[in-house]
C-alpha cells in the first residue's frame, strides 16, 4: 500500500445507510461508472465540496456494482444530490468479509485511525 493520486468526481447517490446507522459513520454513495481504476480496499482521501476540503475516507469495493462511499471527517450534512470531487491519496487497508456489526465498527474506526496518521505524516 503506497501513495496514489487519483480523482473521482461523482454525484451522491441513496445508499442502505448501513454505515451510518449501524457503524456511526455516515458515508455518501458516490454514483460512479462501473469500472473505475481503482483497486478495491479502502483509502485516506480529501474531498472537495462547495470551495472546502475534508480529510475523508473512501471504502471502495462493496457490493455489485461496487459502492464508492465517502466518509467526510467532521461534516453533518445531508448531500443527497450534490456533486463531491474526491482525491484518493493512499490505501490504508484491504476490506475484510463481514463478521459481526461489533467488528466491522473496530475495523472502521482503525481505518479512520490510519486515515488520519497519512494526513499527519503529509502534512495535511
Amino acid at each position: 500500500m503506497g501513495p496514489l493520486s487519483k480523482q473521482f468526481s461523482g454525484k451522491v447517490v441513496r445508499g442502505d445507510q448501513l454505515a451510518g446507522r449501524d457503524y456511526d459513520t455516515p458515508t455518501a454513495n458516490l454514483d460512479l461508472p462501473r469500472d473505475i481504476d481503482l483497486e478495491f480496499g479502502v483509502y485516506a482521501a480529501v474531498t472537495h465540496y462547495e470551495d472546502k476540503e475534508y480529510h475523508s475516507t473512501v471504502c471502495y469495493g462493496v457490493g455489485d456494482p461496487p459502492k464508492f462511499e465517502v466518509h467526510l471527517f467532521n461534516f453533518d450534512k445531508n448531500i443527497l444530490g450534490e456533486e463531491l470531487n474526491v482525491d484518493i491519496i493512499e490505501q490504508v487497508s484491504e476490506l475484510v468479509p463481514w463478521e459481526s456489526i461489533e467488528r466491522m465498527r473496530q475495523k472502521i474506526l482503525h481505518d479512520l485511525e490510519m486515515a488520519r496518521d497519512v494526513f499527519k505524516k503529509r502534512g495535511l
